[in-house]
């Protein structure tokens, strides 16, 4: 027979009631930025890291910058198209309705002239007024408010 006396295995102080607590602490930092370019302390920690970064991201951002103001361009000049399109065309249908009215009065056809004529001056003149109520809604909705 050995001698040996068997080896206990480390007991794990946790699985016994301790007096005891252990606590987990995680500490999480997070740095966000909303304008263009990041702040110059992150753009040199990214230069730091990977040497030509920094250039990168102001290239990145100025790129971005130049695609954005040339999509507004873009939109403002499809907007005032399709504004004088819609001229156009108004144009086209006062003058058609207003055509058919005087032509349907020379002919002794008063009522319907008149219906024609009244409604077409009076559409006109609707879609009007709403065009002009809505740009004037739009440009109050954008206007900065003053807080004093």
């Amino acid at each position: 027979m050995s001698n040996k006396k068997p080896v206990k295995a480390n007991k794990n102080p946790l699985d016994e009631a301790t007096p005891f607590k252990a606590a987990a602490s995680i500490n999480l930092h997070q740095t966000t930025w909303s304008a263009p370019f990041p702040p110059p302390e992150a753009l040199q920690a990214f230069e730091n890291i990977a040497p030509g970064t920094g250039a990168q991201i102001m290239h990145m951002a100025l790129e971005q910058q130049k695609h954005r103001m040339d999509l507004e361009k873009h939109s403002v000049k499809e907007s005032y198209d399709k504004a004088r399109r819609g001229q156009y065309y108004a144009l086209i249908i006062a003058i058609l309705g207003i055509s058919a009215s005087v032509i349907l009065s020379l002919q002794n056809h008063d009522v319907v002239a008149g219906i024609i004529g009244g409604s077409t001056i009076i559409g006109l003149v609707g879609a009007f007024l709403s065009g002009k109520v809505q740009i004037r809604k739009s440009l109050e909705s954008k206007a900065p408010t003053s807080t004093n």
